[in-house]
């Protein structure tokens, strides 16, 4: 049996994967998106323009945001100048990216950080916003019989997760759908990027010879979670980042055909 693809969660682009297009040239980049078959995005860095002014040049082609990043240090100074933001662009999803390993490697220090962004988190549910951690490989670094992001579960139980798939393979070089489901009842998103080498770290696209069982893992997310997913290449782009996004994007609509559930 198989399944369209509205059966399925929401497929979105990070729009990070196009940083370098959309430096030169937000436009045609966004047509390009379009052109891909996406209608869903994940905002990262806006440039110039704020959140609602970078919605409403989404909103011209098509383009809805399911949820935006922002550096954790920006959101701390003024969390509710940002949250008044995402409200404007009609977004409920906000993605932290990024705390320092070096933070997670002390106790001290990570305490005080998951402290700060459990209260910011308290915030932001007041307003209707849900707040969310990307993870890397260093917060996946094993302690006594867990994984250093397991502090953040205890720490800021307001704070779900944006679960990288392509990261958690690379910190534990074992199939993705582990940590996934260790992580299932926190997980508010999924990033898919697939991995074709770990050392030296290279990325590829989804279904370009990577590490990753995508039919595997998907088929058994879908059953478990039905939060966005989302693709998301770093770096290492076969050719180039639009080409890269067409590839990813059209493998893992011939995959949703072929899943069965």
């Amino acid at each position: 049996m198989t399944h369209s693809p509205s059966q399925f969660p929401k497929i979105a682009l990070q729009l990070y994967t196009v940083r370098d297009e959309l430096a030169r040239d937000i436009d045609y980049t966004l047509q390009q998106v379009v052109g891909t078959g996406f209608q869903y995005v994940e905002i990262a860095d806006t440039g110039n323009l704020t959140i609602p002014e970078f919605a409403k040049k989404l909103e011209q082609y098509h383009l809805k945001p399911v949820s935006t990043h922002v550096d954790f240090l920006m959101l701390r100074q003024n969390p509710q100048s940002f949250f008044n933001e995402v409200q404007e662009a009609g977004i409920s999803k906000v993605v932290v990216p990024w705390i320092d390993p070096q933070i997670w490697q002390n106790e001290t220090l990570i305490s005080q950080v998951l402290n700060e962004l459990e209260q910011i988190g308290i915030q932001a549910q007041q307003e209707g916003i849900s707040i969310s951690y990307h993870n890397h490989a260093h917060e996946l670094v094993t302690i006594n019989k867990g994984y250093l992001l397991d502090k953040l579960l205890e720490q800021a139980p307001s704070i779900s997760l944006e679960l990288d798939l392509g990261w958690a393979y690379v910190a534990t070089q074992k199939d993705p759908l582990l940590i996934a489901q260790r992580y299932n009842p926190k997980i508010s998103l999924f990033h898919l990027k697939d991995v074709h080498s770990v050392e030296p770290l290279k990325f590829t696209e989804l279904g370009n010879n990577g590490k990753i069982n995508w039919h595997n893992v998907l088929a058994e997310i879908k059953l478990m979670n039905m939060s966005e997913w989302i693709i998301e290449q770093d770096t290492d782009f076969e050719n180039n980042s639009l080409d890269s996004i067409k590839k990813s994007y059209q493998y893992l609509m011939s995959l949703i055909k072929k899943i069965d559930i």
